[in-house]
């Protein structure tokens, strides 16, 4: 295996954990400590939390400009992506799939009004039907207004009710991965920003945009105030971002993933389904009801990064993190840069139970804290 491959299997297996139950304990980290009440160092336990759920439609440029690095980065990252949660099935996770202009297309005849892979709670059978889809090669133009008028009514029309035991009450996301300039339009105000903000504002569909290609763009081959845009107008814009930027990635509203000498565009997609995974949660989380309900008193709220390192919260309503009980807890809420960090993608919330640092978060429980997003 690749050292690329490697990052991007372990990062996007740690991703997949928000997504899903996860294991009910883990096993602290070597440096987790706290001690029992009686002075004794001991170990705790690690309680997972359980993010809202997602009903998500995942839409795929296939034109033959997306052919070799740009190619085998995204279906490499979405295999490994598709895998993991179909290892590890939860209530809380559905997903659908489309790629359009590639060799095995199957919606150019009728408008690309039906998903190549339905959205479905992604078990084991969906994990493998998302991955098969991926057995093609790039060919075609980029008829990006034809697919997205197509396909935003599926998702619009998708209700997880039909599919117990996924669970309600979740987002309806759309994600659309492009790296071309669009074939099919010539006003994209009229045809396509128009259309993204009212299934935004109307029917609650979030849109996130994935941009591939060479900075500063042109406009013949790749256009990012296009794929700006459209995270714009589907209600996903980066904080503080230019839709107008051309050049500097990190200024754009979509998630940019750029071509070149040594750029690594497996780690840039797994950067980009992080993100996303990140900025669609809640920062209430659930406390994992075979374990919950807990004693706040016995528990510490902790944020794990990527590297298994662990940053404990305070119990504070603006800064931190509240519990919504004083004694028998099912749900955390997170608020301020704990929550800003969450929607980045970068990590996890645990709780380590039983055993820690003096005593827990301590003070009265902050059953206050609103959820921002």
């Amino acid at each position: 295996m690749t050292r690329r491959a490697g990052l991007l299997v372990g990062a996007l297996t740690a991703a997949t954990t928000v997504l899903s139950c996860g294991t009910k304990f883990e096993k602290a980290d070597a440096g987790d400590y706290g001690t029992d009440g009686g002075g004794n160092l001991c170990q705790p336990q690690v309680v997972e939390t359980l993010r809202n759920p997602v009903y998500m439609l995942i839409v795929l440029d296939g034109s033959g400009s997306m052919s070799g690095e740009k190619w085998d980065a995204a279906t490499g990252s979405l295999k490994t992506f598709f895998a993991n949660l179909g290892a590890a099935p939860d209530n809380r996770t559905a997903i659908g799939f489309t790629i359009f202009s590639d060799q095995n297309d199957k919606g150019s005849k009728n408008k690309y009004a039906d998903p190549d892979v339905p959205i479905a709670n992604v078990d084991g059978n969906q994990s493998a039907s998302l991955i098969a889809r991926m057995t093609t090669s790039p060919t075609g133009g980029t008829p990006s207004r034809t697919v997205l008028t197509g396909q935003y009514p599926i998702i619009d029309a998708y209700d997880p009710a039909s599919q117990p035991p996924l669970l309600l009450g979740g987002k309806k996301v759309l994600v659309f991965i492009s790296d071309g300039v669009p074939t099919d339009v010539t006003d994209p105000n009229a045809e396509v920003y128009t259309m993204v903000a009212r299934y935004h504002q109307v029917n609650n569909i979030l849109t996130f945009s994935v941009g591939v290609g060479v900075l500063p763009g042109d406009p013949l081959t790749y256009d990012p105030r296009f794929m700006g845009m459209i995270a714009v107008a589907g209600g996903t814009p980066k904080p503080g971002c230019d839709p107008n930027e051309n050049a500097i990635g990190a200024k754009m509203c979509h998630f940019q993933i750029t071509p070149g000498a040594g750029a690594n565009l497996g780690t840039s997609f797994k950067n980009a389904i992080n993100g996303i995974r990140g900025a669609v949660s809640s920062c209430t989380f659930e406390i994992d009801p075979t374990v919950g309900p807990i004693d706040p008193s016995k528990a510490q709220v902790v944020l794990r990064n990527q590297d298994g390192k662990d940053t404990p919260l305070n119990q504070d309503p603006s800064q931190g993190a509240c519990f919504n009980s004083p004694t028998e807890a099912t749900k955390v809420t997170l608020s301020g840069d704990p929550c800003d960090q969450v929607h980045s993608g970068t990590v996890d919330v645990k709780i380590l139970l039983g055993c820690v640092p003096d005593g827990g978060l301590g003070g009265p429980v902050c059953g206050t804290a609103t959820d921002t997003h």
